[in-house]
């Protein structure tokens, strides 16, 4: 199973389903391998620039990778020659029957996946984040939802005008003819070394090209793509992918009949839980901002459950903190252990669940309903799908702080509203059904 990251690196979403899917399939009788990127300083030296190391994870066995002095254009093409070779002698001394893929990178690369085809091993893509996106967020500069589709000119004006100091490029990338871009590119090194603002927009072009040359090799090599939304099967769909080869499952949860949500008293603080990584697509800066909006006097308290796991967030997270110093209606609960979930679901009424990207799941959402705890959620991708707006949950404008803080001032002002949100919750499938299905689509490609 080819991941981005994995414990006890580096988790979120992602790593959770793959540790609970492994645990479910391990119990049934299939043996697991898992490889992702780890530090470099939790490996030792291989070969050149790779560095690897074998190690297990709550009986789980993990074929830890680190790459060292990657460059941008590996980085895009998630594939390295040193990384083909060293694959396919690496594949020479196991023996798969399947391979399952849950995420693409310079790590878990095109190389493997090529040197795995080469060996003509069927495979399995799960597309937990929107990779089809040069974002990842599928969200356009206006900040709107985008179908996903991938036209070129569409998708470098998005890039431009999303990132700082690209923004003019972004505009003119409209007028532009696609050739104008790919001149520019050959002279970016030129004009502006290997980085840079604008040498890095002038290489976009040819980076994002070998993004898409990317998915169009995993197109062609992939057997069966797996989607938990109805919108990622859409877009994967507007990419080429057909119908005979995408499975729509959605996600599990360990224990989908654990209801312990609390039961607020009509005359209670309304306790909101936000329970993520604390990283800006997450939207935690949208929820503190629509929060401060209320009245001072409205009864509602804010349970942040969220830890940095790397240094390339904490001026997100050191900005979170300034916006809510001597605010006492925000309690910073840090990180927990996945077992504790049930408790910490245990102590709120609403999970709000502000996402600023589309989300292919999110499977927060199936393990809050497994509680019998409403969800607030922004109107996106899987949230969108998952959420039903007025009987299990509500929902608001993705990004829109106002539209939030109003559904917040509902929640806070009619407790009978609350009652009827989990009346309406209907418990989510087991992560045993989904072992069991997946089971028999791995079963099926091996024969």
């Amino acid at each position: 199973m080819p991941t981005w990251d994995y414990y006890p690196h580096r988790w979120g979403g992602t790593e959770l389903y793959i540790h609970k899917l492994a645990q479910e399939l391990t119990r049934r009788g299939h043996e697991i391998t898992i490889v992702a990127a780890v530090p470099k300083n939790a490996t030792e030296h291989l070969v050149g620039r790779i560095h690897g190391a074998w190690y297990e994870h709550e009986g789980e066995t993990v074929f830890g990778v680190h790459l060292t002095r990657q460059s941008r254009e590996e980085t895009y093409r998630c594939r390295a020659d040193d990384l083909d070779s060293f694959w396919h002698e690496w594949l020479n001394h196991r023996a798969f029957d399947i391979v399952h893929v849950h995420g693409v990178s310079i790590v878990a690369s095109l190389s493997l996946l090529d040197a795995c085809k080469r060996r003509k091993l069927p495979m399995v893509f799960t597309y937990h984040v929107p990779s089809t996106c040069a974002m990842g967020t599928l969200v356009n500069w206006n900040a709107e939802p985008c179908d996903g589709e991938f036209i070129e000119r569409r998708c470098l004006r998005c890039v431009l005008q999303q990132r700082s100091g690209f923004r003019l490029a972004g505009t003119l990338a409209q007028w532009m003819p696609t050739s104008f871009w790919h001149a520019a590119a050959r002279l970016a090194p030129w004009i502006d070394g290997k980085s840079g603002p604008l040498g890095t927009a002038l290489q976009l072009p040819r980076l994002l090209g070998l993004q898409r040359e990317q998915f169009r090799e995993m197109a062609k090599w992939i057997d069966l793509w797996h989607v938990h939304s109805q919108q990622t099967y859409e877009v994967l769909q507007r990419n080429g992918i057909t119908a005979d080869r995408l499975l729509l499952l959605r996600h599990g949860v360990a224990q989908p009949d654990s209801q312990r949500s609390r039961r607020r008293s009509p005359e209670g603080t309304l306790h909101l839980g936000f329970i993520g990584r604390a990283v800006q697509v997450k939207g935690l800066r949208t929820l503190v901002r629509a929060l401060q909006r209320l009245p001072s006097g409205l009864p509602v308290q804010l349970h942040v459950h969220a830890a940095v796991q790397d240094s390339d967030h904490d001026v997100y997270w050191q900005e979170l903190t300034r916006m809510t110093t001597g605010d006492s209606r925000i309690c910073w609960m840090g990180g927990f252990a996945h077992d504790a979930l049930p408790d910490v679901l245990a102590e709120i009424d609403v999970l709000v669940v502000p996402s600023e990207s589309i989300e292919s799941g999110p499977l927060v959402v199936h393990e809050a309903f497994a509680a019998g705890v409403p969800v607030l959620g922004s109107n996106l991708g899987g949230i969108k799908e998952l959420v039903h707006d007025n009987v299990d949950g509500l929902l608001f404008k993705a990004r829109d702080t106002a539209d939030l803080a109003r559904q917040i001032q509902r929640l806070a002002e009619d407790p009978q509203l609350l009652v009827r949100l989990r009346d309406g919750i209907k418990a989510p499938a087991s992560m045993v059904d989904v072992a069991l299905e997946l089971a028999d689509e791995y079963r099926r490609l091996v024969n």
